[in-house]
């Protein structure tokens, strides 16, 4: 399975964090800098807030028999690319 996404131009690809759980679900995340004022473009990608931060959320179900070890995470550009 190969997936790549586009991300917008204010995600923080440098500070991208993975992992998957014991379901087997794989999240990616990082930080989503807006200019002040600035809303997300709706529907494009999960954005989430914590603590008045925005980030954005991706989930993949890949199967509980992968461990982090087997999945590749990659960034080109403003894409994310998992394989």
């Amino acid at each position: 399975m190969v997936r790549t996404i586009d991300l917008p131009e204010y995600a923080d690809v440098d500070a991208l964090t993975y992992d998957i759980d014991s379901d087997g679900i794989l999240t990616a995340q990082m930080p989503l800098h807006l200019p002040q004022k600035t809303e997300p473009p709706p529907g494009v990608v999960p954005i989430v807030v914590n603590n008045g931060r925005r980030s954005i959320r991706l989930q993949f179900r890949i199967g509980s028999e992968f461990t982090i070890d087997d999945v590749k995470v990659r960034i080109q550009t403003q894409r994310i690319r998992l394989h």
